[in-house]
């Protein structure tokens, strides 16, 4: 009889995974905002970042941001970031990312927080972004929203490989 439990309890959250995809706790769910769906944002996908237009020598970062309302960013200097967007319009958005913080020893000594409003162009290949950048210490003091910046991304597409110049180094 407990067998035939657990099998009727599995039956059920299966069946329920079946018909309530993304509608548990998306971010969106959680705001109760009638904004539209990341999923037909088109904001959704990766980019090639300039995080700083004042300053063109700044290496680029790769920002992606998922259908889900998740959003992942990989800086050149090894330190990535993570958080949530929102749809607010056809071609709009808003963005939090949060990175861990380290000293030279590997001790945690703060998040930086940044926070943005993002615009995708009509070709929905280019986008610009205003945003604020927050320290919190790990005492929890805060700098306070500094800025603003602009940062502007380039949509990355799929690529076939082209025709090879020559062979890679076999170091």
């Amino acid at each position: 009889m407990r067998r035939i439990g657990w099998i009727m309890v599995g039956t059920a959250l299966a069946a329920l995974a079946l018909f309530l995809p993304g509608r548990l706790a998306s971010p969106q769910a959680a705001v109760g905002s009638p904004s539209p769906s990341p999923a037909r944002s088109p904001l959704t996908g990766a980019w090639l970042v300039s995080l700083d237009l004042s300053r063109p020598s700044q290496p680029p970062a790769v920002v992606v941001f998922m259908q889900d309302g998740l959003a992942y960013q990989s800086n050149a200097n090894g330190t990535d970031g993570a958080g949530a967007w929102q749809a607010t319009g056809p071609r709009t958005a808003i963005l939090t990312l949060k990175f861990p913080e380290s000293d030279a020893q590997g001790r945690f000594t703060g998040t930086r927080i940044v926070r943005a409003t993002v615009t995708v162009d009509a070709s929905g290949q280019h986008f610009t972004a205003d945003h604020t950048i927050e320290f919190v210490a790990a005492s929890g003091q805060s700098t306070g929203q500094l800025g603003p910046g602009r940062a502007a991304g380039t949509r990355i597409v799929a690529e076939a490989p082209g025709t090879p110049v020559g062979t890679p180094p076999t170091d």
